[in-house]
């Protein structure tokens, strides 16, 4: 009631009134924005970069694939990843890229996480055997050698290495090769077909001088 009130009185309540509403709506837009950000950091403390985490596929465009994989915030991937159209609904394995978002959605990589889970397969393979004898299948050649098909990975085969696959871009039978290299940090194997076949020819020159080292004295 401003009956009792007056003109000046009265300008100075209105203005109390309306600063207390624009501080009220204020203080409830920073609570909003705080609480966003908590949503946000929340989901990045359960999803790192580097980890393969299973997504589920609710959305497809021309451009991207976007999937929920259980977090506050759904996150995308490059359809140009896919060697096939994927199903809606369709559950995948995928590693987040990055910890930024981009337009409010995270980074993840269906690729990256076959590359990775390919990676730890090897890693557990190589970690339990003795003879470093490795096979696979020539997929496709660069200026310095070859790429091996090796089921779970690729491994590089210099053509100073090469030996009798020198001549060959692809090859549908496997072959074996001796690992001379392996780094872990840059996910990278290095093979060679001719130290395979030299140890396989010292073996060999070993078996006739044990068989026939009878004769031979």
């Amino acid at each position: 009631d401003t009956s009792h009130m007056s003109q000046d009185e009265v300008i100075l309540k209105t203005e109390s009134i309306i600063r207390g509403n624009i501080m009220e709506h204020a203080t409830q837009d920073i609570h909003e924005t705080i609480d966003m950000e908590h949503v946000i950091a929340s989901s990045m403390d359960e999803l790192q970069p580097g980890k393969i985490i299973e997504g589920e596929i609710v959305s497809i465009d021309n451009d991207y694939v976007y999937i929920n994989v259980g977090q506050k915030s759904d996150g995308r991937i490059p359809i140009k990843e896919f060697d096939q159209n994927p199903d809606l609904g369709e559950k995948i394995n995928v590693v987040l890229m990055t910890k930024r978002l981009a337009e409010g959605m995270f980074q993840f990589s269906v690729k990256e996480a076959k590359e990775l889970h390919g990676w730890q397969e090897f890693n557990t393979w190589y970690e339990n055997q003795s003879d470093n004898i490795i096979y696979g299948k020539v997929a496709t050649s660069t200026k310095k050698g070859k790429l091996v098909d090796c089921g779970s990975i690729r491994a590089f085969l210099p053509f100073s290495h090469a030996a009798d696959l020198k001549g060959s871009e692809t090859t549908k039978e496997e072959y074996p090769f001796l690992i001379i290299g392996v780094d872990k940090k840059k996910r990278s194997v290095l093979l060679s077909r001719k130290e395979y076949l030299d140890e396989v020819q010292k073996e060999k020159w070993q078996q006739f001088i044990d068989t026939y080292k009878v004769y031979l004295s």
